[in-house]
């Protein structure tokens, strides 16, 4: 068992505060109608992994890195 199952069991887990950023899709991207948005949750992700010193954490059941996004993984990883 870890300290993190002692928590639970006990009822209280500790929660640490942490910088994070929310990133969502506007919702007339969906709109075939309208142009393209420019900003997208995509390059968002690009942009911010592109920009890490050090790491990234990343928390999402919808994140599925793209050929870009991938590529982009793959240099920083054999970067360090």
């Amino acid at each position: 068992e870890s300290a993190f199952d002692d928590e639970l069991a006990r009822g209280r887990v500790e929660l640490l505060g942490a910088a994070h950023e929310l990133l969502a899709d506007e919702p007339m991207k969906a709109d075939a109608a309208r142009p393209a948005a420019a900003a997208t949750v995509a390059a968002a992700h690009l942009a911010l992994l592109r920009s890490a010193r050090r790491s990234v954490q990343l928390a999402s059941p919808y994140f599925i890195p793209g050929e870009e996004a991938m590529r982009t993984l793959a240099d920083s990883s054999s970067a360090r």
